[in-house]
């Protein structure tokens, strides 16, 4: 038999559980699980918060203590990795405190899904608001597609968040000099195109429309646009017959102001 549900205690004194744990992390501590002979195991974990004495956080780790720093350096560093969790740990780093190590299973590794999310779902039942983003089982998301609910998570976690002036000063170094190759930029151009971009279907209101026609006009001269031959977007791309007439019609327009005022094109 292997005992599980011990604190790994953290440096801080103030951090330290003591016997007020809450029912459920008592119950954790209380529970053991046998190995079966299997050599390779990790551990499922907990995070507690010092002040309440609860499980904020379920995970899975090889090495939880080296986990554990890593969840405190990305919250520090803001790492858009699990935007719930960064926030309460960086309130409990604001106030001096840190989350509370608690292993509370060995597992096969083979089988560790299965765990973690029995795990997840059984600290749910008691309705204590976790800071997990999913279910369990998916592991580190780093390089994998994020679910639906885990980019609305983000993105609801970036509404009215203000970039520093000196948070943009540092962007902009960090970003001179770099040049992006041509099969990137042509990747990048691909991914804001038709439905993908993030204005499509949205139509301009003749405030924008205006600021874009004035731009336009004004780059154009100053030399800074040039769309004669191949530099022209329109470049040898067939135009329809719908097209070619508002093309027209508009030429027709522009031909009898300029005839009836004396306007020239601005």
């Amino acid at each position: 038999m292997s005992p599980v549900g011990y604190v790994i205690r953290t440096k801080r004194p103030e951090c330290r559980p003591d016997a007020t744990l809450s029912f459920h992390a008592a119950c954790f501590c209380a529970r053991t699980f046998y190995n079966g002979g299997v050599s390779e195991t990790t551990y499922i974990y907990g995070l507690i918060c010092p002040e309440t004495k609860r499980i904020r956080y379920v995970g899975k780790s090889d090495n939880p203590n080296e986990r554990i720093r890593q969840h405190i350096q990305d919250a520090k560093a803001s790492r858009n990795k699990n935007p719930r969790l960064q926030r309460w740990i960086r309130n409990l780093l604001t106030s001096g405190l840190e989350p509370i190590l608690l292993i509370l299973d060995r597992v096969p590794s083979l089988a560790w899904e299965r765990y973690e999310m029995m795990w997840i779902s059984e600290i749910g039942k008691s309705r204590i608001g976790l800071c997990n983003l999913d279910a369990g089982g998916q592991g580190a998301t780093s390089g994998k597609p994020k679910s639906p609910s885990h980019r609305k998570a983000i993105g609801r976690a970036q509404i009215g968040k203000i970039i520093s002036a000196e948070s943009r000063e540092k962007m902009r170094h960090a970003a001179l000099g770099r040049k992006v190759s041509a099969e990137t930029r042509k990747k990048q151009s691909l991914a804001r195109m038709g439905a993908k971009n993030h204005n499509f279907g949205r139509p301009r209101d003749p405030d924008t429309r205006e600021k874009v026609r004035i731009g336009v006009l004004r780059a154009y001269k100053e030399g800074r646009l040039n769309t004669a031959g191949r530099n022209n977007p329109m470049w040898r791309r067939p135009v329809s017959p719908i097209t070619r007439g508002r093309i027209r019609a508009a030429a027709i327009a522009r031909n009898m102001r300029r005839e009836l005022y004396g306007d020239p094109i601005q």
